[in-house]
């Protein structure tokens, strides 16, 4: 499971998604044995301390190049992550070297026009019905589980959800018809 709900039994599926959420769920899929060769605490983010919750995942993530900060300098862990970031930092753990194509209408100059292009040739992300992309737009939470869904070839087993439906994680606000109801059930349970 690398998404977790809220207290009040939510998830929130077209809220966005903060920078320092983000980090935490690329630092729970990491191989244990990378996660622990990296492991740190330390970054150079300023507004990043090391109580912060999320300071470890940050920190590890930074110091594998997957996560950067903002022009600024600062990591603003606590926004929302564009779409153009998100692709950005999936395309960062893509080492099959698939050239990216000019497939959506907004994103030519982009500063993440190559990553994006990436993220799409390799079916990680799509556009919208329009062909753009919205590079600039925050990411929702249903559309991060639908990628990350994507990146790994996870897909839910709907016979095994409905079999294992009372045994398996679900949320106040996510209805069985939702348009990502098995990305997030992938998402938030175990596979174990």
């Amino acid at each position: 499971a690398y998404i977790v709900g809220y207290p009040d039994s939510t998830v929130r599926p077209q809220n966005g998604i903060t920078r320092a959420e983000v980090a935490t769920i690329f630092f729970r899929l990491l191989d244990e044995d990378v996660r622990s060769d990296y492991l740190t605490t330390y970054n150079t983010f300023p507004d990043v301390n090391a109580d912060y919750w999320a300071n470890t995942a940050i920190s590890t993530m930074a110091s594998l190049v997957v996560i950067n900060g903002r022009n600024s300098g600062l990591f603003d862990p606590d926004a929302y992550i564009t779409r153009a970031e998100f692709a950005a930092i999936c395309a960062r753990f893509d080492d099959s070297n698939v050239s990216g194509f000019d497939s959506f209408t907004d994103t030519f100059g982009h500063w993440a026009e190559e990553e994006i292009g990436r993220a799409a040739a390799l079916g990680w992300i799509q556009g919208y019905d329009d062909g753009t992309f919205r590079p600039n737009n925050p990411i929702t939470r249903v559309e991060v589980t639908a990628i990350v869904n994507n990146m790994l070839g996870r897909e839910a087993d709907v016979d095994f959800v409905t079999e294992h439906y009372d045994e398996l994680n679900h949320f106040s606000d996510l209805a069985v018809n939702h348009w990502g109801y098995y990305h997030i059930v992938e998402a938030t349970n175990d596979h174990d």
